[in-house]
């Protein structure tokens, strides 16, 4: 081989490494297509705290609604004692406390539980996210450095305002307000975290090629390159709770799956399962527990439940039977009957 061709090795070597480093996206900042997902999510994070807070409000008012209706017939009957009035507040004083006892229960046994796990499974995810975030958007230079980009090709850093934004997006990375609720989400739904970009770093996804001003961002390479000191790290860290694996070969992150965030309880992504199982079990406040039941009176559970136990003494009484029972009680089977007697009480 002569000398000749042996310096054309090396110019063509010496090229074709020059254009891995050039087109690879390791160590390059994150698309804007990345970043406003998990911004968004983050944003929503913070409200739900405080949507768990909400609903524990509103279903103990429920529960203290129908304990003071209760109350209010008990006394009605004593003022009425002896008289047919006497009765039908009796039934409506009875009425009314077992659903008070059926919101209280349900409060105790699994409402209160649930709202508090989804404040704090919630809570938690987002304080993984954010801290991640905070440490990107901070990452930056008037040149050579830039983790989060303000698009999808390699430029200085999209502008971080503390408490604000990243770029044109909201993203205040600050803790869940309990003020602060929402009772529509779209970022994590019953059906997980559908809208999060997800997989291998094939094709550039996820970061840009290097081109553009060289910017870099070494903490997204576990590599040389990055942030590793004479070789590259043992394994691949993950950051944000498991969402972004840290590659130690010259490639680009690999986001986890939206499947796997929701589904697996793995210790890698323990944070986002937990959030949406939590946030999936939370006990609303427009559970029947909490609600009162609507209808003709034959047709109201709890009140055939209280006749059975107050008026007949056969908790196995026949339908016919009871609402035999409710029509001589009231005059009448509908619903206007209940409701004239609960405006007479109000009135008394």
């Amino acid at each position: 081989m002569s000398a000749g061709t042996v310096v054309l090795i090396y110019i063509l070597l010496i090229t074709a490494s020059q254009t891995r480093t050039t087109s690879a996206a390791e160590s390059i900042g994150l698309k804007n297509t990345v970043r406003q997902p998990i911004c968004k999510l983050s944003e929503e994070l913070a409200t739900l705290p405080g949507f768990a807070l909400d609903q524990a409000v509103q279903a103990l008012k429920a529960a203290q609604t129908f304990d003071v209706a209760s109350k209010r017939a008990a006394i009605d009957a004593g003022i009425n004692i002896g008289t047919p009035l006497a009765e039908k507040t009796t039934l409506l004083k009875d009425y009314y406390a077992r659903l008070a006892d059926r919101a209280y229960s349900k409060l105790l046994a699994t409402g209160v539980k649930t709202q508090f796990t989804a404040a704090a499974k919630t809570a938690y995810l987002k304080g993984r996210l954010d801290d991640y975030l905070a440490l990107l958007a901070q990452s930056t230079a008037t040149s050579n450095n830039a983790c989060l980009l303000p698009g999808t090709t390699n430029s200085d850093a999209a502008t971080y305002t503390h408490g604000k934004t990243i770029g044109e997006a909201a993203c205040k990375l600050t803790a869940p307000d309990l003020a602060t609720k929402t009772s529509t989400t779209t970022e994590l739904t019953k059906d997980g975290y559908k809208n999060l970009i997800e997989g291998a770093p094939a094709g550039d996804k996820h970061q840009p090629v290097a081109g553009g001003n060289g910017n870099k961002c070494k903490l997204l390479s576990g590599t040389t390159s990055g942030y590793a000191n004479g070789i590259s790290l043992a394994g691949q860290p993950k950051v944000m709770a498991g969402y972004i694996t840290i590659p130690t070969t010259a490639t680009g992150i690999t986001l986890e799956t939206q499947t796997t965030l929701k589904d697996s309880n793995s210790a890698a992504t323990a944070p986002w399962y937990e959030a949406f199982k939590a946030t999936k079990s939370l006990t609303t406040a427009d559970v029947v527990e909490f609600r009162d039941e609507i209808g003709d009176l034959h047709s109201k559970t709890t009140l055939k439940e209280t006749v059975k136990a107050l008026f007949l003494a056969d908790p196995k009484a026949a339908y016919t039977d009871v609402t035999t029972a409710i029509a001589k009680i009231f005059g009448d089977k509908s619903d206007d009957k209940c409701t004239e007697l609960e405006n007479a009480i109000d009135n008394t």
